[in-house]
């Protein structure tokens, strides 16, 4: 039996070991998620050695390089003192640096990565698709921004609530998104039968494989 027959076997069995989570939670179906996440974890691991420290590593010929990197190195090393009590203090400076990076990076990136090409496209699509469409897609971008803002008047009792404007073009927002998600959870479940449809087409092609050249 050669690799492809053996991993053609293995994909047959790790298949009927997913399809048996239809019958309920079980340990087969628990032990090829297993499998599954494992793998994907050494998959990631060596990938991220090979494509991202490797050349990082390779690449250093500054001195503020090898500085830099000497600080994330020291940070990592840091959260590995997590299980220590004594030591909580070193993962959490380590935790808030990542994470104020991290906030840094993903609001850089949402303002230059999404909003202001969001406006843009907008705007080009205002001249470029008619008015009635140009319009649709305007309020669906407005209003979907304004049901994702928390901003909110306080009134003499003490609770705070929106205007009245404001709460009827967050309703239009919500409707947006609403149908938005709809919309991407459909594609979901059609690619979701594709995958099945697929993976059945498998199981049969296998078994009749099997049949035949027995």
């Amino acid at each position: 039996m050669d690799l492809s027959q053996v991993s053609a076997v293995l994909g047959f069995v790790f298949t009927l070991l997913i399809f048996s989570y239809l019958l309920g939670d079980n340990v087969l179906y628990r032990l090829s998620i297993s499998v599954f996440v494992g793998l994907a974890a050494a998959f990631t691991a060596i990938v991220t050695f090979e494509s991202v420290i490797l050349p990082l590593l390779q690449s250093v010929t500054e001195y503020g390089e090898a500085v830099f990197l000497l600080i994330a190195a020291l940070l990592a090393f840091m959260l590995l003192f997590k299980p220590l009590r004594g030591a909580s203090g070193l993962t959490n400076l380590a935790l808030a640096v990542l994470i104020g990076v991290g906030a840094a990076v993903a609001v850089f990136g949402a303002v230059t990565g999404t909003l202001i090409p969001l406006t843009t496209s907008t705007a080009e699509s205002t001249q470029t698709e008619g008015i009635i469409e140009g319009f649709i897609i305007f309020l669906g971008v407005a209003s979907s921004l304004i049901y994702f803002q928390y901003t909110a008047r306080r009134r003499p009792g003490g609770i705070a609530t929106r205007g009245s404007i404001t709460r009827m073009i967050a309703f239009v927002g919500e409707t947006f998104v609403m149908l938005t998600l709809g919309a991407v959870y459909g594609a979901a479940i059609l690619s979701s039968l594709v995958v099945l449809v697929d993976r059945l087409d498998y199981i049969v092609a296998f078994i009749a494989n099997i049949v035949g050249g027995g």
